[in-house]
Order: structure tokens, then sequence, then C-alpha cells
């Protein structure tokens, strides 16, 4: 499911690999050696949701403090890392809990950070070779976009913002937690 990769950079074969079972994780070693030159961490994520009932919506204010209930529904989010606690309760895009049914709204991949281990390798395309791997990995899991947050912070900002713009990312603002997102469409890329 997550095939290695391999792409030159600097004269050096680097490999793309994933080094854990579950999602969540990929590392670049130099020309197959335990090596790390990059990391990237991520996340596929799936939500759920399901209209809410009569007494559910008299309770609406509590639970919106506690952002549950957006729009009159109740939302459900699981991610790979959860995903074995409920995956007897998914069929077709269905999930079924306390004899409520969810409805699976959307798939993304949510992209913590990429991680370059080595001065040697920034600003060389080794975190384009991993948005590019991050990209097919997500598509092949059903994902509509990789989705994170952007935390403009001092000296890296003007690169980080470059980067992102570059790697086919926007801007965008959430209106529910007023933080800055970056988002690149996987449904649209060619």
């Amino acid at each position: 499911m997550f095939d290695k990769k391999y792409v030159k950079i600097k004269d050096e074969i680097i490999t793309l690999c994933k080094i854990q079972q579950i999602d969540g994780e990929f590392i670049c070693a130099v020309n197959n050696h335990p090596y790390i030159v990059a990391k990237c961490h991520f996340d596929i994520v799936k939500k759920f949701s399901r209209n809410l009932t009569t007494q559910e919506l008299e309770l609406t204010e509590k639970l919106k403090s506690y952002k549950l209930y957006r729009n009159n529904k109740f939302n459900l989010t699981i991610t790979s890392k959860t995903l074995s606690i409920y995956k007897n309760n998914i069929h077709d895009n269905l999930l079924t809990l306390d004899n409520h049914t969810y409805i699976l709204e959307d798939t993304f991949c949510r992209l913590d950070n990429i991680e370059i281990c080595d001065d040697k390798y920034y600003k060389v395309g080794l975190g384009s070779a991993i948005i590019k791997h991050l990209s097919n990995y997500a598509k092949a899991s059903g994902c509509k976009r990789i989705q994170g947050w952007y935390y403009p912070n001092g000296r890296f900002e003007e690169g980080a913002k470059d980067f992102y713009i570059r790697n086919g990312f926007e801007f965008v603002q959430d209106e529910y937690n007023n933080k800055t997102n970056v988002v690149k469409n996987l449904e649209v890329e060619n």
C-alpha cells in the first residue's frame, strides 16, 4: 500500500519509505542506509456525521461548546490511529454506533509536519518529493485533499509560504477555530 519510491537529490538516491504499519509517518533515507534525512508525519482522517435527535437538539448549546455539533449534525472524526476501535462498525461508508448511523462525509490527509533532519537537504527539492509521494498515497487512501495548519514563525515564514504555494497548496482561514489552513485539493491534480 505504501511503496518505496526513489528520488535523486544532490547526486544521491533518496528512498522514501514507510516505517510504521499504520498511517502516520514515513522517512527518507540515503541510499537505503538507516541515515534519516527527513520525516513526514501525517494522518488519514475520516469525518462521519448524523442528524441530531430531537432530544439532542434541545442540548445544542452544550454540544456546541464541545465542537461535536455543527449545522444540526453530530460529528465524529476517526483517524487512522483510532480506526481499529471502530473498524467492525464501518461498512459501505456508514458507521453504526450506539444504534445510530453516521454517514462518511469527508476523507482527507492531515499533514502535521515535514521535518528535514539534515541541513544538506534543505531547499533541494526533497520536501516537494515528499509532498508528491504523500499526494499519491493520500489519493490511493480515498482522500480528497491534504490539509495542515500554517503557523507563521519568524525566519521560516516566507520559505514555508513559498513551499506551500509551489506545491499547489492554498491558504484558507478556518471559520471555526480562526486558524489558517494549508489545503491541497487532490481531485483536480494532474
